[in-house]
């Protein structure tokens, strides 16, 4: 099996309360040309009235990532992060440097939380302003890195939700290997927390609401 190194191009988080009456902001219009995976890769797909009723204003969990070969659909067996035990007992590890990513969701902004254990700073969280593209159930976010040598990220969204429902969620998110190019999509799977669950992530990682 290959391994690659990944660039993360990711997704995030917020409280829970009713949203029924929340109307979409009118973030700016996308300037990019986003990719669609196949209907191998991205099974799904949500509308804007879902994500603005189900997913706005709940931080949501990150429980099991999955490899999804962007040719084929083909998910691994394993996750990504944890690894995985064989039929000996013998426990194979998961990848090595990274850490999951958990979410909060408000209606003008998204934050994603992680625990950066490698640069020194513990936990950490990124603020990122959404672009929506809802043909292709898709999510971007203005700041997001772009490697400089390779301006063709833009073309890929930092996500594409596939399914929300009233407590679980699945994306995807386009990974990069360390020469630039698409290698996979993580197919990450999500539970909605509970809001004292939101609240101690954003106390944990300094984020105030």
């Amino acid at each position: 099996m290959k391994k690659f190194i990944f660039f993360f191009v990711a997704a995030l988080a917020i409280t829970a309360c009713s949203n029924d009456d929340i109307e979409a902001p009118s973030a700016p219009e996308s300037s990019v040309n986003v990719i669609r995976p196949n209907s191998r890769v991205l099974r799904n797909g949500i509308t804007e009235e879902e994500y603005f009723n189900k997913v706005v204003n709940y931080g949501w969990k990150e429980v099991a990532t999955y490899l999804v070969d962007s040719e084929t659909g083909e998910r691994s067996t394993h996750d990504y992060f944890r690894g995985y035990t064989d039929e000996q007992g013998v426990h194979h590890g998961g990848a090595l440097g990274v850490c999951p990513i958990h979410f909060y969701f408000m209606p003008e902004k998204f934050v994603m939380f992680e625990n950066d254990f490698e640069s020194g700073r513990g936990y950490t969280f990124t603020l990122y302003t959404p672009e929506y593209d809802w043909e292709h159930s898709a999510i971007d976010a203005l700041e997001k890195y772009i490697h400089p040598s390779y301006p063709w990220m833009r073309d890929y969204p930092y996500m594409y939700i596939e399914s929300v429902d009233d407590d679980q969620m699945s994306v995807l998110i386009p990974t990069f290997s360390a020469a630039g190019y698409l290698a996979a999509y993580f197919n990450s799977l999500y539970i909605r927390m509970t809001p004292e669950e939101l609240e101690a992530t954003c106390i944990k990682h300094g984020f105030e609401k």
